[in-house]
């Protein structure tokens, strides 16, 4: 059962049906940056990937075209009607356009739409794009492996351990209020029952806003959560015990954005991921910058990937642009305000936005064996606080929304030049030497 769930891991599954890890070996431009990391991540699939993973790539390759071809057919008659409206473009052109582009390049059909390959421009570009499966599985680890400390990569899987590392170094960072595990919860303050105020719970790990949940404090040892579900404190941390026994929980007050926010957030905290990394030259320099908002009026997140929106920053005025989801859905659009609410989103000035970009880099520092960090920051009414940071962030959000790939970027370069010095390097020593401290 486990070599089965092993082998079927979507993510995984997805990367061995693309057909990346033999596509990309026959790319042009070998000196550029996302050729640098297209092909760090086929050689892992071939030279360091265990015997299970290698099966399935191979498997892939066999299921390749057949799979590319079913894919392309749902996301034509899904999104097809609505890029035809927008550009003239007829599902049967987009159809294969997405064949060409798999075939080609490695494009998986979601990302045909999601970074609107059916605009010529964006699709002259389509080999500079990083995709999640080859960051997340390959690229990101292969890093982590020569450059990292143990410390910093569990402060950024754990949530309550990313608290007190930050804390610990006076970074400002939304605190943790109890910590549920093993079917017990440990308050932070040593009490016994839960804070009497409003709070937010969140898997201690995992990402994607899995599993949280919003509870407001009524008052007389009272919770309410979003649907009007009424428990007393106690009955509320005997449900949050049951929940631990399967999978440790935080407990988080219940943080609100700053005035300014408005209407804006759709009633749920939205946050600002913003990309930090090395540069070459050893200097921390943050690289893109997106306001993250809830879609629906009660949702408990703001995740992209989760029904959210969000919208591309200026890092020089803090100002937003057009907010649009992930791109693959028939009804995907892009929006100058806010789709249930109403509220303006492009134009938005951003409070304390040098503070936060402040905050960024400062958090980097902390983090300092981190070649690149995706940071969500909240901006509430007194500042930027920390929330947690992405060890391996998934570039989706980025590319999309700026409408540009990130091979090329700064992301791009950093991840190709460090990746080329663990190359070169023979230990951590070695390879961190030959560039921190520039």
């Amino acid at each position: 059962m486990k070599l089965i769930k092993r082998l079927f891991q979507p993510i995984k599954v997805l990367q061995a049906v693309s057909g990346a890890a033999v596509v990309w070996l026959f790319l042009t431009k070998r000196d550029s940056p996302p050729y640098v990391v297209h092909r760090a991540f086929c050689m892992s699939c071939w030279q360091t990937a265990s015997l299970v993973d290698q099966t399935r790539t191979i498997a892939g390759l066999v299921f390749m075209l057949p799979a590319l071809t079913v894919a392309a057919l749902v996301y034509t008659r899904r999104c097809g009607p609505r890029v035809y409206r927008q550009t003239g473009l007829r599902p049967w052109r987009q159809f294969v356009e997405q064949i060409t582009l798999g075939v080609r390049l490695a494009v998986p059909p979601p990302w045909y739409y999601g970074f609107e390959f059916y605009r010529p421009a964006h699709r002259l570009r389509a080999a500079e794009y990083l995709y999640a499966f080859e960051l997340k599985r390959a690229v990101y680890r292969d890093i982590r492996q020569l450059w990292s400390r143990q410390q910093t990569l569990d402060a950024l899987s754990d949530k309550a351990l990313f608290s007190i590392y930050c804390q610990q170094r006076k970074l400002a960072v939304v605190p943790v209020a109890a910590i549920a595990a093993h079917g017990q919860v440990t308050m932070a303050d040593g009490e016994s029952l839960l804070p009497r105020t409003d709070l937010f719970f969140k898997p201690r790990k995992g990402a994607g806003g899995r599993g949280a949940a919003r509870w407001y404090y009524a008052g007389d040892g009272i919770y309410r959560a979003t649907d009007s579900t009424a428990l007393t404190a106690k009955t509320l941390q005997h449900e949050l015990e049951k929940r631990s026994l399967n999978e440790s929980y935080i407990v988080r007050p219940l943080v609100s954005n700053h005035v300014a926010f408005g209407e804006i957030n759709a009633g749920a905290l939205s946050t600002v991921r913003v990309m930090t990394c090395w540069t070459e030259s050893g200097a921390i320099v943050v690289t893109h910058a997106v306001l993250r908002m809830a879609s629906i009026v009660g949702s408990p997140v703001d995740n992209f990937h989760k029904g959210g929106i969000a919208a591309p920053v200026d890092l020089a005025t803090g100002v937003a642009g057009q907010a649009t989801d992930i791109g693959w859905l028939a009804d995907s659009a892009w929006h100058t305000h806010h789709p249930a609410s109403g509220a303006a989103i492009a134009g938005f000035e951003l409070p304390f936005w040098h503070e936060t970009l402040a905050l960024a880099r400062a958090a980097h520092a902390a983090f300092d064996d981190q070649i690149l960090v995706g940071w969500d920051i909240a901006i509430l009414e007194d500042g930027p606080y920390l929330v947690e940071g992405n060890k391996g962030p998934d570039l989706d959000i980025i590319q999309r929304l700026h409408r540009e790939p990130a091979g090329n970027s700064q992301i791009g370069r950093s991840l190709a030049y460090y990746l080329r010095c663990s190359k070169q390097a023979g230990s951590h020593t070695t390879a961190k030497s030959a560039t921190w401290g520039k």
